[in-house]
């Protein structure tokens, strides 16, 4: 049993990389387009796409081996198991359930946007919570983000925009980030950028 689970899941996960990859090459060109023309600052939607993908891969996964935990703990002798396969089909199931959570988590995070106007922006979060800032509002900004698009596209870096206490943090990951500062340097001409 144990011999078996390991190549199959091996050859799953090559599989999916190997049909993912074309697609993240060509929807990061997609993707800065969008945004530009929505007004948008927000992560890839392959990369969204890709990690939805993997989380249904891994949940199929989980529930294999939680099906395989409790047939071998129910009935060890149809399963040909000792205690040294189910320990091994146990640990399984906690990596599967691990890589759940690693892969659910980040596509649920990765759905923030950002939509910008002439007068205020408005982020929004997962499960859809909308918060608006005005321009007029921002106390203070800080700008570490470099954004170079090319063969070896460079992406590091942060966009704090302050109101007060309260600080909205924009990744240089997120595609429009470019366009949205400028929008910044434009309607807040009075801060100083650091």
């Amino acid at each position: 049993m144990r011999y078996v689970s390991i190549p199959v899941v091996t050859v799953f996960i090559v599989l999916l990389s190997t049909v993912i990859t074309p697609l993240i090459v060509s929807a990061k060109q997609k993707a800065e387009l969008a945004v530009t023309e929505d007004n948008c600052v927000c992560y890839g939607r392959a990369l969204i796409k890709i990690l939805r993908v993997f989380a249904v891969f891994f949940i199929l996964l989980t529930l294999v081996a939680l099906v395989l935990t409790i047939l071998s703990i129910a009935d060890p002798e149809m399963m040909e198991t000792d205690s040294d396969d189910i320990v091994f089909i146990v640990l399984s199931c906690m990596l599967c359930i691990t890589a759940d959570i690693a892969t659910i988590t980040p596509s649920i995070l990765l759905t923030r946007k950002i939509y910008y106007d002439n007068k205020y922006f408005t982020e929004i979060k997962p499960f859809n919570k909308k918060k608006r800032y005005f321009y007029s509002d921002v106390t203070r900004i800080e700008n570490t983000v470099i954004v170079e698009l090319g063969e070896q596209s460079v992406r590091k870096g942060k966009l704090k925009i302050y109101f007060g206490n309260e600080c909205v943090k924009v990744s240089a990951y997120m595609y429009g980030v470019k366009n949205f500062i400028k929008v910044l340097h434009a309607k807040c001409k009075n801060i100083k950028f650091n």
